[in-house]
Protein backbone atom coordinates (compact mmCIF):
# COMPACT_ATOMS: atom_id res chain seq x y z
CA UNK A 1 0.00 0.00 0.00
CA UNK A 2 2.70 2.44 0.81
CA UNK A 3 4.22 1.82 -2.78
CA UNK A 4 0.81 2.62 -4.20
CA UNK A 5 1.26 5.62 -2.45
CA UNK A 6 4.37 6.47 -2.95
CA UNK A 7 3.83 5.77 -7.01
CA UNK A 8 0.59 8.02 -7.09
CA UNK A 9 2.08 11.52 -7.25
CA UNK A 10 4.18 10.11 -10.48
CA UNK A 11 0.79 8.72 -12.37
CA UNK A 12 -0.98 12.38 -11.51
CA UNK A 13 2.59 14.21 -12.87
CA UNK A 14 2.09 12.29 -16.19
CA UNK A 15 -1.67 12.84 -16.98
CA UNK A 16 -1.37 16.32 -16.19
CA UNK A 17 0.99 16.53 -18.88
CA UNK A 18 -1.42 17.20 -22.00
CA UNK A 19 -0.32 16.55 -25.40
CA UNK A 20 2.88 16.08 -26.10
CA UNK A 21 2.57 16.10 -29.43
CA UNK A 22 0.75 19.13 -30.77
CA UNK A 23 2.50 22.28 -32.27
CA UNK A 24 1.61 25.55 -32.23
CA UNK A 25 -0.40 26.43 -35.14
CA UNK A 26 1.63 29.34 -35.81
CA UNK A 27 4.01 26.88 -36.88
CA UNK A 28 2.05 24.42 -39.12
CA UNK A 29 1.13 24.96 -42.85
CA UNK A 30 -2.31 22.63 -43.63
CA UNK A 31 -1.55 20.75 -46.80
CA UNK A 32 -5.11 21.20 -48.20
CA UNK A 33 -4.35 19.06 -51.57
CA UNK A 34 -1.73 16.61 -52.65
CA UNK A 35 -0.82 16.10 -56.28
CA UNK A 36 0.96 12.91 -57.50
CA UNK A 37 2.18 12.03 -61.11
CA UNK A 38 5.19 10.22 -62.72
CA UNK A 39 7.96 11.83 -64.78
CA UNK A 40 8.18 9.52 -67.53
CA UNK A 41 11.79 10.70 -68.06
CA UNK A 42 13.42 10.38 -65.07
CA UNK A 43 10.84 7.51 -64.02
CA UNK A 44 10.68 10.03 -60.59
CA UNK A 45 7.75 10.95 -58.44
CA UNK A 46 6.73 14.37 -58.84
CA UNK A 47 4.95 15.50 -55.84
CA UNK A 48 2.59 18.75 -55.81
CA UNK A 49 1.94 20.37 -51.89
CA UNK A 50 -0.74 22.72 -52.68
CA UNK A 51 -0.36 24.54 -48.35
CA UNK A 52 -2.39 26.78 -46.53
CA UNK A 53 -0.72 29.12 -43.70
CA UNK A 54 -3.75 28.66 -40.86
CA UNK A 55 -3.05 32.09 -39.74
CA UNK A 56 -3.84 33.87 -43.28
CA UNK A 57 -7.49 33.56 -43.02
CA UNK A 58 -7.13 35.62 -39.57
CA UNK A 59 -5.45 38.73 -41.79
CA UNK A 60 -7.50 38.75 -44.87
CA UNK A 61 -9.93 40.88 -45.30
CA UNK A 62 -13.56 39.58 -45.94
CA UNK A 63 -13.01 40.11 -49.84
CA UNK A 64 -10.33 37.81 -51.15
CA UNK A 65 -9.58 38.20 -54.70
CA UNK A 66 -6.68 35.33 -54.31
CA UNK A 67 -6.41 32.14 -53.04
CA UNK A 68 -4.21 32.33 -49.93
CA UNK A 69 -2.71 28.69 -51.22
CA UNK A 70 0.25 27.66 -52.45
CA UNK A 71 2.07 25.09 -54.44
CA UNK A 72 5.37 23.66 -54.02
CA UNK A 73 6.27 21.02 -56.45
CA UNK A 74 9.27 18.11 -55.21
CA UNK A 75 10.64 15.35 -57.64
CA UNK A 76 12.54 12.10 -56.48
CA UNK A 77 12.83 8.04 -57.40
CA UNK A 78 11.86 7.61 -53.37
CA UNK A 79 8.01 9.33 -52.61
CA UNK A 80 9.28 9.90 -48.55
CA UNK A 81 12.25 11.66 -49.98
CA UNK A 82 9.86 13.88 -52.41
CA UNK A 83 8.12 14.74 -49.23
CA UNK A 84 11.10 15.78 -47.22
CA UNK A 85 12.39 17.62 -49.87
CA UNK A 86 9.03 19.63 -50.54
CA UNK A 87 9.05 20.27 -46.53
CA UNK A 88 12.30 21.75 -46.99
CA UNK A 89 11.02 24.62 -48.85
CA UNK A 90 8.34 25.29 -46.37
CA UNK A 91 9.28 27.32 -43.36
CA UNK A 92 6.79 25.44 -41.12
CA UNK A 93 5.98 22.06 -40.53
CA UNK A 94 4.02 20.36 -42.89
CA UNK A 95 0.31 19.10 -41.45
CA UNK A 96 -1.35 16.29 -43.25
CA UNK A 97 -4.33 15.38 -40.89
CA UNK A 98 -6.52 18.05 -42.21
CA UNK A 99 -5.99 17.39 -46.01
CA UNK A 100 -8.81 17.21 -48.04
CA UNK A 101 -8.12 15.48 -51.52
CA UNK A 102 -5.43 13.45 -52.91
CA UNK A 103 -5.07 13.78 -56.95
CA UNK A 104 -3.35 11.36 -58.74
CA UNK A 105 -2.35 10.99 -62.30
CA UNK A 106 -4.06 8.90 -64.61
CA UNK A 107 -0.35 8.15 -66.32
CA UNK A 108 0.39 5.98 -62.93
CA UNK A 109 0.81 2.41 -62.90
CA UNK A 110 -0.92 0.21 -60.23
CA UNK A 111 2.69 -0.40 -58.56
CA UNK A 112 2.96 2.76 -57.77
CA UNK A 113 -0.30 3.85 -56.38
CA UNK A 114 0.61 0.49 -54.31
CA UNK A 115 3.96 2.09 -52.89
CA UNK A 116 1.82 5.50 -52.57
CA UNK A 117 -0.91 4.42 -50.64
CA UNK A 118 1.69 1.94 -48.51
CA UNK A 119 3.74 5.31 -48.05
CA UNK A 120 0.55 7.22 -46.73
CA UNK A 121 -0.86 3.99 -44.51
CA UNK A 122 2.43 4.41 -42.62
CA UNK A 123 2.32 8.45 -41.79
CA UNK A 124 -0.35 8.88 -38.39
CA UNK A 125 -1.63 12.05 -40.09
CA UNK A 126 -2.46 10.55 -43.62
CA UNK A 127 -4.48 7.65 -42.08
CA UNK A 128 -7.47 9.55 -41.79
CA UNK A 129 -10.57 9.36 -44.69
CA UNK A 130 -9.17 11.59 -48.22
CA UNK A 131 -11.00 11.64 -50.96
CA UNK A 132 -9.08 10.24 -53.95
CA UNK A 133 -9.80 11.28 -57.87
CA UNK A 134 -7.84 10.48 -61.11
CA UNK A 135 -6.86 13.72 -62.98
CA UNK A 136 -7.35 12.97 -66.90
CA UNK A 137 -4.98 15.10 -67.42
CA UNK A 138 -1.44 16.44 -66.74
CA UNK A 139 -1.02 18.06 -62.83
CA UNK A 140 1.31 20.44 -64.19
CA UNK A 141 -1.59 22.05 -66.01
CA UNK A 142 -4.21 21.67 -62.78
CA UNK A 143 -2.62 21.98 -59.67
CA UNK A 144 -1.43 25.89 -60.39
CA UNK A 145 -4.84 26.33 -62.12
CA UNK A 146 -6.76 25.50 -58.90
CA UNK A 147 -5.32 28.19 -56.76
CA UNK A 148 -6.30 31.17 -59.09
CA UNK A 149 -9.54 29.78 -59.05
CA UNK A 150 -10.67 28.56 -55.72
CA UNK A 151 -9.79 29.52 -52.02
CA UNK A 152 -9.41 25.83 -50.65
CA UNK A 153 -8.89 23.77 -53.78
CA UNK A 154 -8.88 20.52 -52.19
CA UNK A 155 -12.18 21.28 -50.22
CA UNK A 156 -13.65 22.72 -53.09
CA UNK A 157 -13.19 19.80 -55.44
CA UNK A 158 -14.86 17.64 -52.90
CA UNK A 159 -17.64 19.81 -52.31
CA UNK A 160 -17.86 19.62 -56.49
CA UNK A 161 -17.80 15.86 -56.24
CA UNK A 162 -20.00 15.85 -53.90
CA UNK A 163 -22.81 18.03 -56.10
CA UNK A 164 -21.83 15.79 -58.96
CA UNK A 165 -22.69 12.62 -57.56
CA UNK A 166 -25.37 13.81 -55.62
CA UNK A 167 -28.62 13.37 -58.05
CA UNK A 168 -27.00 10.16 -60.42
CA UNK A 169 -24.81 7.96 -59.32
CA UNK A 170 -23.24 6.77 -55.97
CA UNK A 171 -22.96 8.98 -52.33
CA UNK A 172 -20.07 9.98 -51.74
CA UNK A 173 -17.25 8.56 -49.23
CA UNK A 174 -14.34 9.71 -48.03
CA UNK A 175 -12.64 6.69 -47.33
CA UNK A 176 -9.42 6.11 -45.77
CA UNK A 177 -5.93 5.17 -47.04
CA UNK A 178 -5.81 1.60 -45.63
CA UNK A 179 -9.14 1.10 -47.46
CA UNK A 180 -7.77 1.25 -50.63
CA UNK A 181 -4.68 -0.75 -49.31
CA UNK A 182 -6.96 -3.22 -47.87
CA UNK A 183 -9.21 -3.29 -51.44
CA UNK A 184 -6.23 -3.71 -54.01
CA UNK A 185 -4.64 -7.07 -51.60
CA UNK A 186 -8.24 -8.27 -51.38
CA UNK A 187 -9.69 -7.48 -55.26
CA UNK A 188 -6.30 -6.94 -56.92
CA UNK A 189 -7.66 -3.45 -58.47
CA UNK A 190 -8.75 0.14 -57.40
CA UNK A 191 -11.27 2.24 -58.92
CA UNK A 192 -11.49 6.00 -58.84
CA UNK A 193 -13.66 8.77 -59.92
CA UNK A 194 -12.21 10.41 -62.85
CA UNK A 195 -12.29 14.56 -63.21
CA UNK A 196 -11.36 16.62 -65.75
CA UNK A 197 -10.78 20.86 -65.31
CA UNK A 198 -12.33 22.87 -67.77
CA UNK A 199 -10.65 25.91 -69.11
CA UNK A 200 -11.28 28.22 -73.09
CA UNK A 201 -9.90 25.43 -74.48
CA UNK A 202 -12.28 22.33 -73.06
CA UNK A 203 -14.58 22.55 -75.49
CA UNK A 204 -11.88 21.57 -78.39
CA UNK A 205 -10.45 18.91 -76.58
CA UNK A 206 -12.12 15.52 -77.85
CA UNK A 207 -12.48 13.43 -74.53
CA UNK A 208 -14.49 16.56 -73.37
CA UNK A 209 -17.53 16.58 -76.11
CA UNK A 210 -19.60 15.23 -74.26
CA UNK A 211 -18.75 17.34 -70.87
CA UNK A 212 -20.73 20.30 -69.96
CA UNK A 213 -18.52 23.66 -69.51
CA UNK A 214 -20.91 25.03 -67.82
CA UNK A 215 -21.44 22.91 -64.29
CA UNK A 216 -18.10 24.76 -63.10
CA UNK A 217 -13.90 24.57 -63.33
CA UNK A 218 -13.87 20.38 -62.86
CA UNK A 219 -15.97 17.89 -64.32
CA UNK A 220 -16.35 14.43 -63.06
CA UNK A 221 -16.83 12.34 -65.54
CA UNK A 222 -17.15 8.27 -64.21
CA UNK A 223 -14.07 6.90 -63.18
CA UNK A 224 -10.71 4.66 -63.76
CA UNK A 225 -10.26 1.76 -62.67
CA UNK A 226 -6.42 -0.18 -62.47
CA UNK A 227 -5.25 -3.62 -61.82
CA UNK A 228 -1.55 -5.16 -62.43
CA UNK A 229 -0.12 -5.76 -66.26
CA UNK A 230 -3.29 -4.01 -67.33
CA UNK A 231 -4.15 -0.70 -68.93
CA UNK A 232 -6.30 1.51 -66.90
CA UNK A 233 -10.09 1.14 -68.15
CA UNK A 234 -12.23 4.09 -68.30
CA UNK A 235 -15.81 3.60 -67.63
CA UNK A 236 -18.43 6.31 -68.04
CA UNK A 237 -20.84 8.20 -65.59
CA UNK A 238 -23.60 5.51 -66.19
CA UNK A 239 -20.89 2.23 -65.64
CA UNK A 240 -20.28 3.87 -62.98
CA UNK A 241 -23.64 4.22 -61.32
CA UNK A 242 -24.64 0.19 -62.49
CA UNK A 243 -21.25 -0.71 -60.44
CA UNK A 244 -22.65 1.36 -57.61
CA UNK A 245 -25.94 -0.41 -57.72
CA UNK A 246 -24.78 -3.91 -57.61
CA UNK A 247 -22.59 -2.52 -54.44
CA UNK A 248 -25.62 -1.15 -52.92
CA UNK A 249 -24.44 2.07 -53.44
CA UNK A 250 -26.78 4.23 -55.52
CA UNK A 251 -28.60 6.87 -54.95
CA UNK A 252 -30.24 7.63 -58.22
CA UNK A 253 -30.45 6.51 -61.67
CA UNK A 254 -32.07 8.27 -64.77
CA UNK A 255 -33.88 5.74 -67.21
CA UNK A 256 -35.44 6.37 -70.58
CA UNK A 257 -38.41 3.70 -71.58
CA UNK A 258 -39.97 4.28 -74.70
CA UNK A 259 -42.29 2.34 -77.21
CA UNK A 260 -41.61 4.94 -80.37
CA UNK A 261 -41.35 8.93 -80.45
CA UNK A 262 -44.80 9.47 -79.46
CA UNK A 263 -44.57 7.71 -76.05
CA UNK A 264 -41.52 7.80 -73.60
CA UNK A 265 -41.26 7.17 -69.62
CA UNK A 266 -38.20 9.41 -68.03
CA UNK A 267 -37.83 7.28 -64.66
CA UNK A 268 -35.68 8.26 -61.70
CA UNK A 269 -34.11 5.10 -60.26
CA UNK A 270 -33.58 4.75 -56.65
CA UNK A 271 -33.85 3.17 -53.26
CA UNK A 272 -32.27 -0.02 -54.64
CA UNK A 273 -31.61 -3.26 -53.17
CA UNK A 274 -28.99 -5.96 -55.05
CA UNK A 275 -28.51 -9.33 -53.72
CA UNK A 276 -25.54 -11.40 -54.78
CA UNK A 277 -26.07 -14.99 -54.89
CA UNK A 278 -23.56 -17.78 -56.13
CA UNK A 279 -24.99 -20.43 -57.70
CA UNK A 280 -22.60 -22.82 -59.09
CA UNK A 281 -18.99 -23.52 -59.31
CA UNK A 282 -16.06 -24.72 -61.53
CA UNK A 283 -17.86 -23.31 -63.78
CA UNK A 284 -18.59 -19.87 -61.45
CA UNK A 285 -21.95 -18.64 -61.95
CA UNK A 286 -23.13 -15.96 -59.93
CA UNK A 287 -27.02 -14.20 -60.00
CA UNK A 288 -27.91 -10.93 -58.70
CA UNK A 289 -31.13 -10.66 -57.73
CA UNK A 290 -31.94 -6.41 -57.48
CA UNK A 291 -35.03 -4.32 -56.42
CA UNK A 292 -35.76 -0.72 -57.16
CA UNK A 293 -38.38 1.95 -56.97
CA UNK A 294 -39.03 4.55 -59.86
CA UNK A 295 -40.46 7.56 -60.01
CA UNK A 296 -42.02 9.41 -62.59
CA UNK A 297 -39.51 12.30 -64.23
CA UNK A 298 -41.55 12.89 -66.88
CA UNK A 299 -44.01 11.30 -69.94
CA UNK A 300 -44.88 11.68 -73.51
CA UNK A 301 -47.60 10.33 -73.74
CA UNK A 302 -50.74 10.73 -75.52
CA UNK A 303 -53.69 8.48 -73.67
CA UNK A 304 -54.08 8.90 -70.40
CA UNK A 305 -52.00 6.42 -68.21
CA UNK A 306 -53.41 3.08 -66.95
CA UNK A 307 -52.94 0.46 -64.79
CA UNK A 308 -51.74 -2.16 -67.58
CA UNK A 309 -49.52 0.98 -69.10
CA UNK A 310 -47.78 0.92 -65.54
CA UNK A 311 -47.12 -2.62 -65.44
CA UNK A 312 -45.49 -2.55 -69.13
CA UNK A 313 -43.37 0.52 -68.22
CA UNK A 314 -42.21 -1.44 -65.48
CA UNK A 315 -41.54 -4.63 -67.77
CA UNK A 316 -40.13 -2.63 -70.57
CA UNK A 317 -37.62 -1.09 -67.38
CA UNK A 318 -36.71 -4.84 -65.49
CA UNK A 319 -35.60 -5.36 -69.33
CA UNK A 320 -33.71 -2.21 -69.93
CA UNK A 321 -31.70 -2.23 -66.45
CA UNK A 322 -31.33 -5.80 -66.79
CA UNK A 323 -29.57 -5.23 -70.13
CA UNK A 324 -27.44 -2.44 -69.18
CA UNK A 325 -26.27 -4.63 -66.58
CA UNK A 326 -25.00 -7.13 -68.66
CA UNK A 327 -22.97 -4.73 -71.04
CA UNK A 328 -21.32 -3.47 -67.89
CA UNK A 329 -20.28 -7.28 -66.81
CA UNK A 330 -19.57 -7.87 -70.83
CA UNK A 331 -16.94 -5.21 -70.34
CA UNK A 332 -15.42 -6.10 -67.18
CA UNK A 333 -15.07 -9.80 -68.15
CA UNK A 334 -13.31 -8.79 -71.88
CA UNK A 335 -10.98 -6.90 -69.51
CA UNK A 336 -10.70 -9.04 -66.86
CA UNK A 337 -11.26 -6.76 -64.11
CA UNK A 338 -13.50 -8.04 -61.43
CA UNK A 339 -14.07 -4.78 -59.34
CA UNK A 340 -17.11 -6.69 -57.50
CA UNK A 341 -14.58 -8.76 -56.11
CA UNK A 342 -16.60 -11.61 -56.70
CA UNK A 343 -13.19 -14.18 -56.28
CA UNK A 344 -12.06 -12.50 -52.90
CA UNK A 345 -13.87 -15.15 -51.30
CA UNK A 346 -11.50 -17.71 -52.47
CA UNK A 347 -8.20 -16.79 -51.36
CA UNK A 348 -6.30 -19.96 -52.26
CA UNK A 349 -6.73 -18.54 -55.78
CA UNK A 350 -3.55 -16.32 -57.07
CA UNK A 351 -4.65 -13.04 -58.93
CA UNK A 352 -4.13 -14.66 -62.28
CA UNK A 353 -6.49 -17.70 -61.58
CA UNK A 354 -9.11 -15.32 -59.97
CA UNK A 355 -8.67 -12.95 -63.52
CA UNK A 356 -9.19 -15.73 -65.47
CA UNK A 357 -12.47 -17.32 -63.51
CA UNK A 358 -13.90 -14.24 -63.66
CA UNK A 359 -13.90 -13.55 -66.98
CA UNK A 360 -15.11 -17.39 -68.16
CA UNK A 361 -17.95 -16.75 -65.27
CA UNK A 362 -21.75 -16.24 -66.12
CA UNK A 363 -23.33 -13.08 -64.15
CA UNK A 364 -27.45 -13.38 -64.74
CA UNK A 365 -29.64 -10.27 -63.10
CA UNK A 366 -32.84 -10.63 -61.83
CA UNK A 367 -34.32 -6.63 -61.74
CA UNK A 368 -37.51 -5.65 -60.28
CA UNK A 369 -38.47 -1.94 -60.50
CA UNK A 370 -41.63 -0.60 -58.45
CA UNK A 371 -43.33 2.43 -60.09
CA UNK A 372 -44.67 4.76 -57.92
CA UNK A 373 -47.81 5.97 -59.23
CA UNK A 374 -48.52 8.35 -56.33
CA UNK A 375 -49.78 11.82 -57.94
CA UNK A 376 -49.75 10.70 -61.92
CA UNK A 377 -53.08 10.56 -63.23
CA UNK A 378 -53.93 7.26 -63.97
CA UNK A 379 -57.42 5.51 -65.06
CA UNK A 380 -57.73 2.60 -63.31
CA UNK A 381 -60.86 1.66 -65.34
CA UNK A 382 -59.75 2.16 -68.75
CA UNK A 383 -58.87 -1.29 -68.90
CA UNK A 384 -61.39 -3.05 -67.96
CA UNK A 385 -63.28 -0.89 -70.51
CA UNK A 386 -60.86 -2.28 -73.15
CA UNK A 387 -61.53 -5.79 -72.28
CA UNK A 388 -65.78 -5.28 -72.47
Amino acid sequence: MRKISALLPLFLILLLSGCWDQGDISELVIVDMIGIEKDKNTDEFVIYLQIVNPTSFATQEKRIDSSPVYTFVSKHKSLKAAVDKASLQVPRHLFFAKTNFLLLSSDLEISDMEEIFNFLDRNSETRAPIQTAVSLQPLSETMFRLTKINILPGQWLFENLQASKRHFSATVLKYRVRDNVEKYYRDGNLLFPAVVFLDDNAQTTDFLNEVDTSSGHAQFVGGVAYQKNAEPVLLSEEEMALYNLLKNQLNQLPLTVSKDEEVAHFLDINRCKSKKKTIGENPYRFGFRITCKADFLNSKVTDTLTLKAIEEMESEANKSLEAKLSELTDKLQEEELDLLGLFSRYPSMSKMEKRSAFKNATLTYDVKITVNDVGNIIDSYSDEEEQE
